[in-house]
């Protein structure tokens, strides 16, 4: 939350002046007619980009581990690669790295990481996104289809789930 400001400067140092705002906004700590922190944008100066490592490099901010990866790959990433830490540990510069192709895949490895921590088999088995329970793919779907891969609620879920549903109704 957002402290006092009284002199109304801008809290990065540039000397600029605050808004004031004209309502309280709890959810970000405004208070009506007491100047805000910072300019728009100007509490992230001086911070890394999404929270990694960075150096300056021909006069831009580059993130190190996409640095390591392109020096092993021995050219450039494509615009859409991202890195994955499997140690999650984006500080740690020896740290592993494995190059996704895209977002999609990098959400399919921490999927897959969070079936193993909960002591399944990612080959094999899903959490259910309701009942929160390790079950095997086959428990997924409809009760009248097989296991189609998108479906993030077992069956049982479903049924109490679609139970619910009818209750309500009548």
């Amino acid at each position: 939350m957002a402290g006092p400001n009284p002199t109304g400067l801008c809290m990065c140092g540039c000397g600029e002046r605050t808004q004031i705002p004209t309502r309280n906004t709890t959810a970000y700590g405004y208070v009506k007619g007491q100047p805000l922190l910072w300019r728009p944008g100007h509490n992230m100066r001086g911070r890394p980009t999404k929270g990694y490592p960075t150096i300056s490099v021909n006069g831009t901010q580059k993130q190190i581990h996409r640095l390591r990866a392109e020096a092993v790959l021995g050219h450039s990433l494509p615009s859409k690669a991202v890195i994955h830490h499997p140690d999650h540990d984006s500080w740690n510069p020896h740290a592993r790295l494995v190059i996704c192709q895209n977002q999609g895949y990098h959400l399919l490895l921490h999927q897959r990481e969070r079936v193993v921590r909960a002591g399944g088999n990612p080959n094999t088995d899903k959490i259910c996104s309701r009942c929160h329970i390790v079950i095997p793919l086959v428990a997924f779907g409809s009760d009248r289809s097989a296991y189609d891969g998108r479906s993030p609620i077992c069956k049982s879920c479903v049924r109490v789930r679609n139970t619910l549903r009818r209750e309500a109704l009548i």
